[in-house]
């Protein structure tokens, strides 16, 4: 698929840059089109997406506040991912089992190109005082956010070999720390490629549980086997949205925050919560949240792992 990539520029008198890059996916084409203009790092590793009526997405780096605008152009050689592939049901498996072979999501991947995508041509503009204006927007400081959850969080290594406790714990955590509706943890099942539901909270928690999503699927499916974490409003529009699951149990998406169970670089599941309550908009600071949870519970996971290897 072919995507318009807009990379403004960091300060005044710098260049503007446009890029038309064919790749799997639009957060493909702004890796590789950050990557080729030297700007490597984990600029996209923790991003929020705005996607809007017309399609085109804005997405925002919550570090600096910078905002790339992505365009879907046309057909390349690349098919573009979506939202296909099935849906099936069944019960959970064991969480031990399942966690002994997580997805190896490469760490460094968000800071690369991605290699089957292709820069095909490059605008570059200077940028005026108000270019750089127009490409800012205010983020909030995770930090006093992220100090509450802290202290708290701590308590999983209570739970010891009970890593279901644990995830319920957890789960509770993210609701009470995240003004949403709904929330879920998905674990892997490597050999099934898919993901499953080992805790929901919500209107629909008790219908999600007997789903499970194909890898790599969805919001949920990408952010598990990329190590991506993302907050996307209107996120129903988005290409990478699972709309099965929606529309199977009733209950309509609005808004989405994911965020991977990452140790290390393996990916155990992922953190999903749904519907902002507020604005339908999740901020710099509620995506740091369940990112940091993940990280915790990926940390929890792996040291039950390796009391039993």
């Amino acid at each position: 698929m072919l995507y318009e990539v807009f990379i403004p520029a960091i300060e005044e008198g710098k260049m503007n840059v446009t890029q038309t890059v064919d790749a799997e996916n639009w957060i493909a084409a702004l890796r590789s089109g950050l990557a080729a203009i030297g700007e490597q790092g984990d600029i996209v590793k923790n991003v929020m997406c705005d996607i809007q009526e017309n399609g085109d997405i804005h997405v925002t780096d919550p570090k600096s506040g910078r905002i790339f605008r992505i365009v879907e152009a046309g057909e390349g050689e690349v098919t573009a991912a979506s939202d296909g592939g099935g849906l099936s049901a069944a019960k959970g498996a064991d969480l031990k089992q399942l966690a002994a072979t997580p997805i190896d999501t490469d760490e460094h991947r968000a800071a690369t190109a991605d290699p089957t995508a292709q820069v095909m041509d490059v605008r570059r503009t200077e940028a005026t005082a108000e270019d750089v204006a127009s490409a800012r927007t205010t983020v909030d400081d995770p930090v006093d956010v992220l100090a509450d959850v802290f202290e708290e969080s701590a308590n999983i290594y209570g739970f010891g070999e009970d890593v279901q406790g644990a995830v319920e714990f957890v789960m509770d955590l993210v609701m009470a720390k995240v003004d949403c509706e709904a929330g879920s943890i998905l674990f892997a099942n490597i050999n099934e490629h898919e993901l499953y539901f080992a805790s929901a909270r919500g209107p629909k928690a008790d219908d999600v549980m007997g789903y499970r999503v194909p890898m790599g699927k969805g919001i949920v499916g990408f952010c598990a086997k990329e190590g991506q974490a993302l907050a996307l409003s209107n996120a129903a529009r988005s290409p990478l949205f699972f709309k099965q699951i929606a529309e199977s149990v009733g209950y309509p998406a609005r808004s989405i925050a994911c965020a991977p169970i990452e140790h290390e670089g393996r990916s155990y599941g992922a953190i999903e919560i749904l519907n902002k309550s507020a604005n339908d908009q999740f901020t710099a600071g509620e995506l740091e949240v369940i990112k940091y949870l993940g990280g915790r519970l990926a940390d929890h996971v792996h040291q039950v792992i390796m009391a039993n290897a």
